[in-house]
């Protein structure tokens, strides 16, 4: 008998797993189904509520499962879009702003660091520290976030529009390609969704005795590659399959 505390990370587990290692494969059809579920007695209803005698409940529940299948239809688009451009505006605010550190960018006779390993090594100390001495998430969130606000303070102009311009960019880019790159985009919102479930059913399982949020951040980065390049040779090996090919040419 699995306790009712258990019930949560476990199942979180099983459909992070499941996500990580086949996601793109079954997402959109598993989306269209809850829509399609959802817009059936949602339509039913809605004849009932409108009070249209004309419109019996079968054919209101017919037309509430179109709408459903419209409305997440829809709702996947943007969210897969909206996946994506975080991510590549976060990954640009992170490489912008090492590029910076290090004082890889100049502009004109202007560097755009000063002092570069002295404060990259103050921001990674005074995250550190100030995670360790607060015990909850929310705490070690605001920690962070106040950290990396300091940071921000003492980054020059030119220094700062650099990293902004290259995070608004890229962030635009990645809403882009995630909205037309459809299938790159179900691999690469498939693998992170599934590997944070997994991450986060691995944390409630340890409990205090696990890693810190740095090690969390880190090994999710990590197991998130992993699931794309999975999912990647997967999808590489099915359409090379001989069932695939035959399918094909029939």
């Amino acid at each position: 008998m699995i306790e009712a505390s258990w019930f949560g990370p476990l199942l979180a587990g099983v459909v992070g797993a499941a996500f990580w290692a086949c996601g793109a494969k079954f997402s959109r059809q598993a989306v269209m189904l809850v829509g399609f579920c959802a817009g059936v007695p949602f339509g039913g209803m809605a004849a009932g509520w409108i009070a249209w005698s004309w419109i019996p409940p079968v054919v209101g529940a017919i037309l509430g499962a179109f709408v459903g299948l419209i409305a997440v239809r829809i709702a996947y688009r943007c969210m897969l879009s909206l996946t994506i451009g975080v991510v590549a505006a976060l990954l640009a605010a992170v490489l912008s702003s090492a590029l910076v550190d290090r004082g890889a960018i100049a502009v004109g006779d202007l560097h755009l660091s000063r002092a570069t390993t002295a404060r990259a090594a103050a921001l990674a100390d005074s995250i550190s520290s100030e995670i360790q001495s607060n015990e909850s998430e929310q705490n070690m969130l605001a920690a962070t976030r106040s950290a990396i606000e300091r940071f921000w303070t003492t980054l020059d102009r030119p220094e700062q529009t650099f990293v902004f311009a290259s995070t608004v960019a890229c962030g635009a880019a990645g809403l882009l390609l995630g909205f037309f790159a459809k299938r790159l985009a179900e691999l690469v919102t498939t693998s992170i969704l599934g590997s944070i479930l997994i991450a986060w059913a691995l944390g409630q399982a340890m409990g205090n005795s696990g890693p810190s949020l740095a090690t969390w951040a880190l090994a999710t980065l990590v197991l998130s590659v992993a699931g794309m390049v999975v999912q990647l040779l997967s999808a590489t090996r099915l359409e090379d399959s001989p069932a695939s090919s035959h399918a094909e040419t029939a």
